[in-house]
């Protein structure tokens, strides 16, 4: 699917979210009440550079047992994989690879090209969290970076191992200082999500000291 057609498919729906959450109650407790049943299924946190979502989310879901975060970028699985207590993919310590990592670590921190690893996994993962949704999002979808065909195919197989992964965990939270409505919808819609189980969040505070 082209992502003029997503685009399309998008426009019939019509996500109920909550007026304004701001990152105070970005906390473990707010998280297991998304995990709660009748809640939510995905959360689409937007607010500008620095403010620290990641940090925030991180700190929210340190609780948690079974956690893959994502990304597009190689710099961003490493140091997601420190903020969030992950083992990074590219582990050179790993026996058998990314394959062997994402199948076994309870957190665990992926690019987009290789969460294809994490299918198939014998537990469940509570979360799944993808950081910079929109560059992500674009790059899977329109392929602004890789036109040709053979990557093309490439792309529609990433993206339909993102929407299986996101059918098998309880809950996927997407940041981006950039994040639109349009995206939570094109994304719910793609996922075969329930539109009043999603929601886009407003994270305005300012962060902790010495948080960047």
């Amino acid at each position: 699917m082209t992502a003029a057609q997503i685009r399309a498919s998008a426009r019939s729906v019509r996500v109920q979210s909550p007026a304004r959450w701001v990152n105070e109650v970005v906390t473990p407790e707010l998280v297991d009440l998304w995990l709660a049943q009748d809640r939510l299924d995905l959360v689409v946190i937007r607010g500008g550079t620095g403010l620290g979502k990641s940090w925030a989310v991180a700190q929210a879901v340190s609780h948690l047992t079974h956690v893959l975060v994502t990304t597009h970028l190689i710099a961003l699985v490493e140091q997601n994989a420190k903020l969030f207590g992950c083992r990074s993919y590219n582990d050179p310590t790993a026996k058998g690879g990314p394959k062997t990592v994402l199948l076994t670590a309870p957190r665990a921190s992926t690019t987009l090209q290789s969460v294809h690893h994490a299918r198939g996994r014998e537990f469940a993962r509570d979360v799944l969290v993808i950081d910079e949704v929109e560059q992500a999002f674009r790059r899977v979808v329109t392929g602004d970076h890789t036109p040709n065909e053979r990557d093309a195919r490439s792309r529609a197989d990433r993206w339909r191992d993102i929407l299986e992964i996101m059918g098998q965990v309880r809950l996927t939270i997407a940041m981006d200082a950039y994040a639109t409505q349009e995206t939570l919808e094109m994304i719910a819609r793609e996922a075969g999500l329930n539109p009043a189980r999603c929601a886009l969040l407003e994270f305005t505070a300012a962060p902790p000291r010495g948080v960047a």
